[in-house]
């Protein structure tokens, strides 16, 4: 018989029970070490994160995705910022930077948490420079999402002064608006939303003239009518009373002063010049006499091909017989609409034009761009160039 191992004084049943603790020990140990891995790499409850962005080092995604899991309600948790505001990103910001401005305008209420989701998902490495939409009560996460995918990211749009309708669609796929350039013009007619200057515009014509130049923040999904609004919503915000007052002691109602102010906007280049030539058309205007502009037959042309232009420049004399309401030349008054949408400064010359008894200009012959300004019909013909 095999001699007993068990010590003096020991009992052969302790013996036993002490190797079964320490092999419960041992597995609960190894229990406990496997769940931790596991709660590790797969949160304790289903979680919306997704998997860490492809070039986060393990020893970052494994504990960020772990901690971010914990605080899954707080990424979710709405601003208590309600209205919706433009956020800029501007050149250099870091993360950091940018979570620290985030709360401290209110849209987060742990800028810490914001930064590590940003790091999860690698959304720190692509904070673009730019003026984003925040959407209000939006969370940390869409927050983060929407400044990481530059899917907010507002659309910066110039509406340069001078420009006929037909002109504006190319800046708009320049700008990355995804608007088809008829469904634009389409929208001229549709008249958009409610504005109170839809009012002063004939039925019959479009909004020609009323959109007004300047540079437009649009969101990335803005459609045609959402954008005339705007623009046609800037006009009737910009031309303020005192301006319509202007018009009015000018004898012109709201849409003469835009056809007249389209004109000197097209026939001027030095901007000093347009009180003048407001001046000489006005007296024209006064005396009956047709206008003779220029820019109301390069309108009624149209689009030239072979210049790749809408300003055929310089007319020819059978330009100048061109049968169509807009030449000026063969008719009296004011064309039948606005031929282009004049800025500011050609606006205001309609309504404070300066008190001359001009009634003829000519560009000047030092190439200036500049304009000989004449009273009598001899003085304009002694003016021309040799």
């Amino acid at each position: 018989m095999p001699t007993s191992r068990v010590k003096p004084g020991q009992h052969p049943l302790r013996s036993t029970l002490g190797v079964l603790v320490a092999v419960m020990l041992l597995g609960l140990a190894a229990a406990t070490l496997a769940y931790s891995c596991a709660a590790l790499t797969a949160p304790p409850w289903p979680s919306q994160l997704g998997p860490p962005a492809a070039n986060l080092p393990g020893y970052e995604g494994i504990p960020l995705k772990f901690y971010l899991s914990l605080r899954e309600a707080d990424l979710q948790a709405p601003s208590t910022q309600e209205a919706p505001t433009n956020f800029e990103i501007r050149a250099g910001d870091s993360a950091s930077v940018v979570a620290a401005r985030l709360h401290a305008e209110g849209w987060l209420g742990d800028p810490l948490l914001f930064r590590l989701y940003l790091r999860y998902t690698g959304g720190d490495r692509h904070l673009a420079p730019g003026i984003y939409s925040l959407p209000g009560g939006a969370s940390a996460r869409a927050i983060a999402d929407n400044l990481a995918s530059g899917a907010g990211r507002l659309r910066e749009l110039t509406l340069l002064s001078g420009w006929r309708s037909e002109e504006i669609p190319p800046s708009l796929a320049s700008a990355g608006l995804q608007i088809p350039p008829q469904d634009f013009l389409d929208a001229l007619r549709r008249r958009p939303g409610s504005l109170s200057v839809y009012s002063a515009i004939p039925p019959q014509a479009t909004l020609e003239g009323f959109l007004f130049p300047d540079q437009y923040l649009v969101d990335p999904n803005a459609n045609a009518d959402l954008l005339v609004y705007q623009m046609v919503g800037r006009f009737d915000q910009r031309v303020d009373a005192a301006l319509r007052s202007g018009f009015e002691k000018q004898g012109l109602t709201l849409y003469q002063a835009v056809i007249l102010a389209s004109i000197v906007q097209r026939e001027v280049i030095v901007a000093a010049e347009m009180p003048v030539v407001a001046s000489v058309f006005l007296n024209r205007l006064a005396r009956g006499m047709p206008l003779q502009a220029d820019a109301t037959i390069q309108y009624a042309i149209g689009f030239v091909p072979e210049e790749s232009t809408w300003w055929k420049n310089p007319l020819s004399s059978e330009d100048l017989k061109t049968q169509s309401p807009f030449n000026t030349y063969l008719h009296n008054g004011l064309p039948p609409s606005p031929i282009d949408n004049p800025g500011l400064a050609a606006l205001q010359s309609v309504a404070h034009p300066a008190k001359t008894d001009y009634l003829y200009f000519r560009a000047a012959c030092d190439g200036s761009g500049r304009h000989v300004f004449s009273e009598t019909y001899g003085q304009h013909l002694a003016a021309a160039c040799n």
